[in-house]
């Protein structure tokens, strides 16, 4: 099954989790720890009063981990890779809904598969990580 279909067929928890997964790699390219995103995991640990806190935990993690003037250097990989980390937190929608989180875990998705491209140079030098991340989603690994 791929990706694409298991984002469709995911549930609220599936989507947040999935997209929490994805920023959650990326953290270190915001220049995040391993305890950043903590409360949002909490808060899909918890009981429906937890999701509600949802909004509040995106706020204190971006107000962390968001840089205003965005990467330094865009031009290179690295300055590629962490535009798009900050574009994954930046998405994170501060209303936790199915149509919200689904968009969300879907970009989360494909913008963790081009980091990793942007950022393995074995890949790099033997395919377009755009084509590798298009055939991950689609299923073909």
């Amino acid at each position: 099954m791929s990706l694409v279909e298991l984002t469709a067929q995911a549930d609220e928890l599936g989507l947040a989790a999935g997209g929490l997964a994805c920023l959650d790699r990326c953290v270190p390219l915001l220049g995040g720890d391993d305890e950043i995103l903590r409360p949002l995991w909490a808060s899909l640990a918890e009981s429906e009063e937890g999701f509600r806190d949802w909004g509040e935990c995106v706020e204190q993690v971006r107000a962390k981990l968001y840089v205003a003037d965005g990467p330094q250097n865009a031009a290179s990989v690295e300055g590629e890779a962490v535009a798009l980390a900050h574009r994954m937190l930046g998405g994170a929608p501060a209303e936790r809904t199915a149509a919200n989180l689904r968009e969300w875990a879907d970009a989360c998705s494909v913008a963790a598969l081009q980091i990793h491209g942007l950022l393995d140079a074995t890949a790099r030098a033997e395919s377009d990580g755009a084509a590798s991340a298009r055939d991950r989603r689609e299923g073909r690994t």
